[in-house]
């Protein structure tokens, strides 16, 4: 798959539009290619404890390079390599990094050989997905941009967007496990960075873990907003305190933006209005102009579509949605009322017009 193809999948689905989903479609094309290409079948290895206890006794003979780690607080075992940390549970073996799905149900007989492919793989992947969003960044940041603007709202579209920038930084960073927590802090006070009772101050933003679990850390920003991310090297942290004025300010453009569209929308809204009453006025026609109801989950920035509902006889009514942004499809709607309306006029009261139940109903021609 090129990259032309991975964007076109990426954008299908506006809903998951979002840097995670492109990540995740990056390297699963990678990781499908590589077990197909290396000719592994997949076993499962789920619930047979015996196989992990026996692959975990000689990982230091067929793995000599990786390192076993016991996090205790947490009593989980991972399994530490040069490129890729790995989770190992009874129910099978992971990628730690959650941002990349290593299907558990891959085993073999040789499962140190897999993952030592796989962990010199990961290193050629990370390079070219770097490379990959490098070259196609304008791309990118306008599907990032279109998505916000579409689903978030003026009020909190600067503090999404701070959230969604921090969030992308964090899956172009490998995760550290748990363990390392402590190294990590010590290496941000070395920094200067202040300590202040259970977290650290940086200049924009307060860093503390989530209690009991020091895989995930939070982000507790001046303004009011807080977001998580995962655990990472000390220079993570100081790039997110350095680079959030340059993303609020993108931010208050993106508010700015919404002025415009503010304006825009309520040019049109007027403009529909006059439009509708000078028609109905025209037709001679009773008529009632609504903007569409929408239910709390389907809220977006998008203009709300209006519902010209026009009184007809024989105790009937016209229903007609009128569009919020296209004035020139308003008017060809518009111009087109008074002859649906005369037709459905003629047509007797005892009749009905239903939609076909399609391929589910006998029909006869003869």
């Amino acid at each position: 798959m090129d990259a032309e193809e991975l964007l076109e999948m990426w954008k299908k689905d506006s809903s998951q539009v979002n840097f995670a989903e492109l990540k995740r479609l990056f390297f699963n094309q990678k990781i499908v290619a590589f077990l197909e290409g290396n000719k592994y079948e997949p076993r499962y290895w789920k619930y047979e404890e015996k196989k992990m206890d026996d692959f975990i006794a000689n990982i230091g003979q067929e793995l000599p390079e990786a390192e076993l780690v016991c996090d205790k607080s947490n009593k989980r075992l991972f399994l530490s390599m040069k490129n890729v940390d790995f989770d190992l549970t009874n129910f099978g073996i992971r990628i730690y990094d959650r941002s990349i799905s290593f299907p558990d149900k891959y085993a073999s007989y040789d499962m140190a050989n897999l993952l030592q492919k796989f962990d010199n793989a990961m290193a050629e992947w990370e390079t070219e997905f770097r490379l990959f969003c490098t070259e196609n960044q304008q791309t990118i940041e306008n599907c990032e941009k279109k998505r916000l603007v579409e689903h978030s709202g003026k009020m909190r579209v600067l503090s999404d967007h701070l959230e969604c920038m921090v969030m992308n930084t964090d899956l172009m960073y490998r995760q550290l496990l748990p363990y390392m927590c402590e190294s990590i802090v010590n290496a941000l006070k070395n920094n200067r960075i202040e300590p202040i009772h259970s977290t650290l101050q940086f200049n924009y933003y307060k860093f503390y873990f989530k209690t009991n679990v020091t895989e995930n850390v939070i982000l507790d920003f001046n303004h009011g907003r807080s977001c998580y991310v995962g655990l990472h090297s000390a220079d993570f942290y100081l790039e997110i305190d350095r680079r959030i004025p340059q993303w609020i300010e993108e931010g208050k453009v993106l508010e700015r933006e919404f002025d415009k569209r503010e304006k825009i929308q309520q040019i049109n809204e007027n403009t529909i209005k006059v439009l509708v009453k000078n028609k109905m006025h025209e037709l001679n026609f009773e008529y009632r102009l609504n903007q569409k109801e929408q239910y709390h989950y389907q809220q977006s920035a998008k203009p709300i579509e209006y519902v010209l509902e026009v009184k007809l006889q024989k105790g009937r009514k016209f229903v007609v949605t009128i569009p919020p942004d296209n004035i020139d499809r308003v008017r060809k709607i518009l111009d087109s009322i008074e002859a649906s309306i005369n037709a459905i006029n003629s047509v007797p009261m005892n009749h009905r017009i239903k939609f076909q139940s399609v391929g589910r109903e006998d029909w006869t021609k003869e």
